[in-house]
């Protein structure tokens, strides 16, 4: 009796403990891992759980990986909103079983098919009402967009953030008025809140800028699990030129790999590292032949161990576009790796140009090769700005400061709207 007694005791401690947690619920479409995927988990793995306790709603569509890396950090997962159950999802929840056009053409006048319909509206709706959501925090895709501001207000959520991590949103009418129920923008950039004035026209005052941050602990250059140029068949005195980024248009992949022409004239023997997975692989992989500079190029596809692919580099590479706040340069930069990138969106918010890196100008593969070059050649001036890029990196975009900027924001709305947990 007496240990019936202490059990029921204890039990009963942790539920208040949980009772005074803010409870945050996190909605988002984990289809792949890039930055808006990178900057929620950092988040999730890094916030106070003493004081928050946070959740994920996937909108579907979920990779594995994601799931796994959700699962590892024990905290509540609620899967497809379609079904509303916990396992893995499965389908699409744009499916027609259970939607209802109208309410899709209603949500976004443009015509697009969108994962928004009553089954999944409801669903969310009895998530936060059943798990007394005091925070629901969206991820600005079109499926976000929709959903949270519509059911935070059906479930009288007291807070909704939205946090903002590409640009080119087709924004409908509908979709303007629903945002007008978000009490605070997240965004990652100064670059990046002006576009959300600009063009989406939301108050600045409603605007945050929170810096992307990366777990100092998860780059330590000597302490990751290093790989050799060997694994590769690369000697260990050959240089290595490198790329972290998705296979797709923006990432402008072509621009790197005309760079790569130029560099092997001059230093034939250097070889290309391109990571990531995307649509433009397959493209990539023919201009490469191409260009008859495929022996050189190792198309590696997503991987993990990106700290231990970067300490080969000597130098790394972002050819964007367009870009906001790129996680690439951050890690590289953490790594001690000089980098050189296109001067497009908020990349010199994040590398400072001359000490940190080198700044081109974008879609100009020459400009970008002979930024290379110079890092190829002064082995000593690649070495201080990878060192000036670490410290950078821990002074200012480390994952606990992004945290603690973000906890502090929760904890200011709650107080200014005076909510009980």
């Amino acid at each position: 009796m007496a240990t019936s007694q202490k059990q029921k005791s204890k039990n009963a401690l942790v539920d208040f403990k949980e009772m005074n947690k803010i409870n945050i619920l996190f909605l988002h479409k984990f289809k792949v891992i890039a930055g808006a995927e990178m900057f929620l988990i950092e988040l999730i793995k890094t916030i106070n759980r003493a004081k928050f306790r946070p959740m994920v709603c996937l909108i579907a569509d979920t990779c594995e990986h994601a799931y796994d890396i959700l699962e590892k950090e024990k905290i509540k997962i609620f899967g497809d909103l379609l079904t509303n159950n916990d396992s893995k999802p499965k389908g699409f929840l744009g499916d027609k079983i259970a939607s209802i056009t109208f309410i899709k053409r209603f949500l976004n006048l443009q015509g697009k098919t969108l994962p928004c319909d009553i089954k999944a509206i409801l669903n969310l709706t009895n998530i936060l009402k059943r798990e007394k959501i005091h925070i629901l925090f969206y991820i600005d895709q079109h499926a976000a967009l929709n959903l949270a501001p519509l059911c935070a207000i059906l479930a009288r959520t007291p807070l909704l953030i939205g946090s903002f991590h590409t640009q080119g949103l087709r924004i409908s009418i509908i979709e303007k008025l629903l945002l007008s129920a978000t009490d605070k923008f997240m965004v990652t950039s100064s670059y990046h809140g002006k576009y959300l004035v600009d063009f989406l026209h939301i108050p600045s005052e409603k605007i945050k800028v929170i810096n992307n941050g990366i777990s100092i602990d998860r780059f330590k250059k000597f302490s990751v699990n290093m790989l050799k140029k060997e694994n590769f068949a690369i000697d260990s005195d050959t240089s290595i030129v490198g790329i972290v980024a998705r296979l797709v248009p923006d990432k402008c992949h072509e621009i790197f790999l005309e760079s790569a022409v130029t560099i092997l004239k001059v230093l034939p023997d250097t070889h290309f590292f391109i990571i990531g997975n995307g649509p433009e692989r397959v493209r990539l992989e023919e201009m490469s032949i191409e260009l008859n500079i495929s022996s050189n190029v190792h198309f590696l596809g997503f991987r993990e161990d990106i700290p231990s692919l970067l300490s080969l580099l000597d130098v790394s590479v972002l050819s964007s576009c367009a870009e906001f706040f790129p996680y690439s340069l951050l890690e590289s930069m953490m790594m001690e790796i000089p980098v050189v990138a296109t001067d497009v969106g908020a990349v010199s918010e994040v590398v400072y140009n001359g000490v940190t890196g080198i700044l081109v100008p974008s879609k100009n593969s020459n400009a970008l090769a002979e930024a290379i070059l110079l890092l190829l050649k002064d082995r000593e001036l690649a070495k201080k700005m990878g060192r000036e890029g670490r410290k950078r990196v821990i002074n200012r975009f480390s994952a606990q400061k992004m945290t603690s900027q973000i906890e502090s924001i929760f904890q200011d709305l709650k107080n200014f709207k005076k909510i009980k947990t």
